[in-house]
């Protein structure tokens, strides 16, 4: 006897948000990462011009990814990640290091 057609609609409707509810899931990990990598590199470079010090880089860090959504664990979850001091350095070596970055920043 073939399934009845409510239980494969329901089954497809399960499927279909669990999928979707990972995807979004996935997203929102990327998205933290893009974040967390971006603040900390621009961290990294405040301290290393000497253009900030660093309670003031740690305060302003901390409330732009509050106002981006990112949790404190959300940022320790990315921060944690084996590769995410690379992510940061690549981040900086991309657009040609500290100097040029503070330069953008604070034209």
């Amino acid at each position: 006897m073939p399934p009845r057609p409510t239980v494969l609609l329901a089954a497809c409707v399960l499927v279909g948000s669990a999928s979707a509810q990972a995807e979004q899931t996935l997203t929102a990990n990327a998205a933290d990462a893009a974040l967390v990598t971006v603040i900390q590199a621009h961290s990294r470079c405040l301290l290393e011009t000497n253009t900030l010090p660093a309670p003031k880089v740690r305060v302003i860090a901390e409330q732009w990814l509050k106002r981006q959504g990112v949790t404190q664990e959300r940022r320790q979850r990315v921060e944690r990640s084996p590769d995410f001091q690379d992510q940061v350095m690549a981040y900086i070596q991309q657009r040609g290091g500290c100097h040029r970055i503070i330069h953008t920043l604070l034209p």
